[in-house]
């Protein structure tokens, strides 16, 4: 945790002008396909993610925001659209998987709170088999920096 705090000290001058929140989950649970081949309800390790403007290479996509999970080179996932205008999508920043389809990450700016999902484990099949990659769910709540 104090090499993520030291990290994110020496970039913060970097980005002062931009919006990036740093977003920590609390809880995270869904379903794993156990040896036996029974899917069952399971807990799954919280993750660590910032949310932050779209890189250069990301921004032919028509990339706003980017989601970053610590410890992985590339995004997680893009956001196409900023906050909305009005309403409660004014608060709302929702990003779409970009290396995974079934991935989803919500972040709503007023509560602090986000909610990542992952679908595609349960309903994906590979080669006519069932994918052994699991369905989970998780929520937590992100600063800004």
């Amino acid at each position: 945790m104090k090499k993520i705090i030291a990290c994110l000290l020496l970039i913060a001058p970097l980005t002062a002008n931009a919006d990036n929140w740093l977003c920590i989950g609390e809880q995270a649970t869904g379903f794993r396909l156990f040896e036996s081949g029974e899917w069952k309800q399971a807990n799954f390790n919280e993750g660590k993610y910032l949310i932050n403007p779209a890189e250069d290479f990301l921004r032919h996509k028509n990339a706003v925001y980017q989601v970053h999970r610590f410890g992985q080179e590339t995004p997680d996932g893009i956001c196409k659209s900023d906050f909305g205008t009005s309403g409660y999508e004014k608060e709302l920043l929702d990003r779409e998987g970009y290396l995974t389809r079934g991935d989803t990450f919500k972040y709503n700016r007023a509560t602090g709170h986000f909610l990542r999902t992952f679908t595609l484990g349960y309903v994906e099949a590979i080669n006519g088999k069932v994918s052994n990659d699991s369905a989970s769910i998780e929520i937590g709540k992100c600063s800004k920096l």
